[in-house]
């Protein structure tokens, strides 16, 4: 069977990331190519290092990317309520520490302007939904969220 089966991308199937997945030759991940994944038809010794226009695009349109943030807003709209615990615990879990008071007053003007843009009279669950999957996704194109220093 040559059709590239299973799981193709940064998670395992299973709904995990994983550093280790299986690739078939047969079946690349042009996501995962955005980021200089190697291409499993030839051998490398050393990963190409690139950082290009078309990686920034990739984490603000890709789907599997806004997909993540809404699952991670559904989590946090599930744990707590309050606009600056829900910035402090988003931190926290993005970059291993809590945000400057800068950050958080920032983060927090930008949900309140997200707010005003997803409002939703009918659906107040739809629009904080919204609000913070949107935060969550400016979180995930940070350059701390990207590398690890």
């Amino acid at each position: 069977k040559t059709d590239g089966g299973g799981p193709r991308g940064p998670l395992d199937g299973n709904g995990r990331r994983s550093v280790y997945l299986r690739i078939r030759r047969n079946a690349h991940n042009p996501f995962l190519e955005t980021f200089d994944a190697p291409k499993p038809t030839t051998t490398r010794g050393m990963r190409d290092v690139t950082n290009v226009p078309a990686q920034a695009l990739t984490l603000l349109n890709d789907s599997f990317v806004i997909d993540q943030a809404n699952r991670w807003a559904i989590h946090l709209l599930d744990s707590e309520q309050e606009s600056t615990k829900l910035v402090r615990l988003m931190y926290e879990r993005a970059f291993a520490r809590m945000p400057t008071d800068e950050e958080l007053q920032t983060t927090i003007d930008y949900a309140n302007e997200l707010a005003a843009v997803h409002k939703n009279p009918a659906n107040k669950a739809t629009e904080q939904q919204l609000v913070w999957r949107d935060v969550a996704h400016a979180l995930f194109c940070l350059k701390e969220f990207i590398y690890v220093e």
